[in-house]
């Protein structure tokens, strides 16, 4: 059920996440129409998705920095865990 707060906005529960997320939406038949983003069910990073959004952010002005996505992200514990566990089938 989608409850409404005291400004009207809809507070997502029952089959949403398990937290109340507030927000701007009037009509809570819209969250049945969403759907989640994609993720990968072995914990693989999207980098090149990652590496758009980077140029996007830089190019807006939001980022100015020298650090790149191979600098700080490590994927050694999900490849580890998906080499203990196996591919998700």
């Amino acid at each position: 059920m989608a409850n409404r707060s005291p400004g009207g906005a809809v507070a997502a529960t029952d089959r949403r996440p398990s937290h109340p997320i507030v927000l701007s939406l009037r009509d809570p038949a819209a969250y049945d129409r969403m759907q989640m983003g994609w993720l990968d069910p072995d914990g693989a990073i999207g980098r090149d998705t990652l590496r758009y959004d980077l140029e996007y952010f830089r190019q807006q002005g939001y980022y100015s920095g020298s650090v790149t996505f191979d600098d700080i992200i490590d994927t050694s514990f999900a490849e580890y865990a998906a080499q203990q566990l196996g591919p998700y089938r």
